[in-house]
């Protein structure tokens, strides 16, 4: 008994003791503290300000990836920044190489920019993104501009003509009506339908033959948006003169608008 007695401390010798290791528990707590708070696996973590990671290594300097099969994301990333301020993410290569690189393995589409248009705007209104550099972009394929293909846009920026043989039929020709587009309504006078409206258009026809050549003259239908006549003349006696009366003769007709 006196043996057990002197090896338990006194009162004072266990207070001592006990304040020790209540500020060694604090101090090992204040310098966790100090370094950050520890991250929580699964949960939501919360922290006032910028938490920075920085790495020095020759490959990346965090890795996030899923091994779950089939579905999952490997990260997912949102902020509440409005219009002129940062964006919610934000890449920089301080050495001059890629800022960035998608890669998908097996699928058959690389991805896709949704942007949500502000109250009172369409699609139509807002942009996927913009870009400063005014390089060809090697790889990119754009299928339509405006709705059109790029044959359309193509076939747009042509004129639409008619070449036209004497007897009404047509050697050639674009942007005429699907059918029965030219007519010869009488002896030179011929009526030649477009497929769109060309009222605001000019128009220049020239007779395509050198064997008694007369001159072409050309106006709207009337009450027609889309059909021209043509009149077609002889060229007048073996001096040139005399009357020039209608006479079939092939031309060209070119609309430009």
């Amino acid at each position: 008994m006196k043996l057990v007695s002197r090896l338990r401390p006194s009162g004072r010798s266990a207070l001592i003791l006990a304040c020790a290791a209540v500020l060694a528990i604090g101090i090992t707590s204040i310098a966790t503290g100090a370094a950050s708070d520890f991250v929580r696996i699964g949960k939501r973590n919360a922290a006032p300000g910028t938490t920075a990671i920085v790495g020095s290594t020759a490959g990346f300097a965090t890795r996030q990836s899923n091994n779950t099969n089939g579905d999952g994301g490997a990260a997912s990333y949102g902020c509440r920044a409005a219009t002129g301020k940062e964006a919610c993410l934000f890449v920089l290569n301080h050495s001059g190489g890629q800022v960035f690189q998608f890669s998908s393995n097996g699928g058959t589409n690389g991805g896709r920019i949704l942007v949500t248009p502000p109250s009172g705007k369409s699609a139509k209104d807002v942009s996927p993104f913009t870009t400063n550099a005014t390089g060809v972009a090697t790889g990119l394929n754009a299928d339509q501009v405006d709705g059109q293909n790029a044959s359309d846009i193509i076939a747009a920026s042509k004129p639409p003509f008619a070449s036209v043989n004497a007897n009404g039929t047509t050697a050639g020709s674009r942007g005429l009506a699907q059918s029965n587009a030219v007519q010869h309504t009488g002896t030179g006078t011929y009526t030649v339908q477009f497929a769109s409206d060309i009222s605001k258009c000019a128009y220049s026809a020239t007779e395509t033959t050198t064997d008694d050549a007369g001159a072409a003259a050309v106006q709207l239908v009337t009450g027609k948006t889309d059909t021209i006549q043509v009149v077609t003349r002889s060229g007048g006696g073996a001096d040139g003169t005399g009357p020039t009366a209608p006479a079939d003769k092939p031309f060209h007709l070119v609309v430009n608008c």
